[in-house]
């Protein structure tokens, strides 16, 4: 169990990378996540701080986040 730090408001959404469960590198990217405030973070399992943050959505809630089945497209909605 980890706590993950580094969003300033209540987060709306996470997702896996569809290959986080099938073996895939700790130091890639895992995890995204979308909070009220409009931040978007991208994770990876060696540290409880984001790996990278995706601009543009601010100052609007992003409310879903979603890795297409294939891994290299993430969606995100208002």
């Amino acid at each position: 169990v980890r706590t993950l730090r580094g969003h300033a408001i209540n987060a709306c959404s996470i997702t896996w990378h569809p290959q986080a469960t099938l073996g895939q590198d700790p130091a890639m990217i895992n995890l995204a996540s979308s909070s009220f405030d409009g931040a978007v973070k991208l994770w990876n399992m060696e540290s409880e701080e984001s790996i990278a943050d995706l601009e543009g959505h601010a100052p609007f809630r992003v409310s879903r986040v979603k890795f297409h089945p294939s891994g290299r497209f993430l969606g995100t909605a208002w």
